[in-house]
């Protein structure tokens, strides 16, 4: 297909606030043509958007970030998007943000190398002042804008409508946590780069929760739904051999120091116990119908690894 679009934008909402249906307008006020998948939302915010004609898909059920984005992926790539960027309901992205990222990709296939995602660097909107880079820098693409790194966050990742192609869509059964880094060691995987667009900055609610640790502030959650997906889900990446060794390794030995917070800072303490238990299990149990193969197979709604 003839690309119609340069970009569109893929939002997913679930119970979103006011805020977030501002940042759906503003994009869409910035030719950004944004396709919002509804996972939960109340007939007053559905009817500013319709009223705003964007281009809605409203699922009976929460079907998790991973398939909605999927939903929105498959939307935009039909209706002839070169480009989809992804965000969830706790970004405001700035409104050139979109187009910064398309010029610093176009730099990136300029250079040669196959892009498979670029994204900027998140800003807690809670703590303003404190950016990290979501993953180490691994060299390859870099320069004053740019960072060829491992992974980077879902939202705010712009993907040449090519790299979906090759790599395919979200993990569905992953639902919340680990997305992002699994789509991108796919990828890499694959032989594309993951570039960070250091030079763009994204506000973006980083968890619910934040503390200071040794100096430096940590995002955190307190919920026992995402304690669960978290434990689950990073069991099922460190089991995948497509992913690097030293991250697999890294990240469970991290998991087993990050349990006992969860626990003291959960909203819920009981139910995070019983959630972390599960997630344990769980994660050490191959997915519904899935084998976690060494091989970086499209991980959608549609296909198998």
């Amino acid at each position: 297909m003839i690309p119609v679009f340069p970009l569109r934008a893929v939002v997913v909402l679930y119970h979103p606030d006011d805020g977030a249906i501002d940042m759906v307008l503003a994009i869409a006020s910035h030719d950004y043509a944004p396709v919002v998948v509804a996972n939960a939302i109340d007939s007053a915010k559905l009817a500013r958007l319709r009223s705003a004609g964007i281009d809605l898909i409203v699922n009976a059920t929460n079907i998790g970030l991973a398939a909605a984005f999927n939903q929105g992926i498959d939307h935009a790539l039909a209706s002839g998007a070169a480009h989809v960027m992804l965000l969830d309901q706790d970004t405001r992205p700035a409104p050139d943000m979109a187009t910064r990222l398309l010029a610093l990709a176009s730099r990136v296939e300029a250079s040669g190398r196959r892009l498979g995602c670029i994204g900027p660097v998140p800003v807690d909107r809670k703590m303003p002042d404190a950016r990290t880079l979501a993953a180490t820098i691994t060299g390859g693409v870099r320069d004053a804008d740019l960072a060829e790194v491992a992974t980077i966050i879902s939202s705010g990742m712009m993907i040449p409508r090519a790299a979906i192609e090759a790599v395919g869509g979200m993990w569905d059964e992953l639902f919340i946590d680990q997305i992002d880094h699994e789509w991108c060691f796919r990828a890499s995987a694959a032989g594309l780069a993951v570039i960070a667009a250091t030079s763009v900055p994204m506000p973006h609610d980083m968890g619910d929760h934040g503390i200071k640790l040794f100096g430096r502030y940590k995002p955190v959650h307190r919920s026992p739904v995402r304690h669960f997906h978290i434990v689950r889900n990073t069991l099922w990446l460190a089991r995948c051999s497509f992913i690097p060794r030293r991250w697999r390794l890294a990240e469970t030995v991290k998991l087993a120091a990050r349990i006992p917070s969860y626990i003291l800072f959960s909203s819920a303490r009981s139910q995070t116990l019983r959630a972390v238990a599960r997630g344990v299990f769980d994660g050490m149990t191959a997915p519904p119908g899935r084998t976690l193969s060494s091989s970086p197979a499209r991980m959608s709604a549609s296909s198998t690894s």
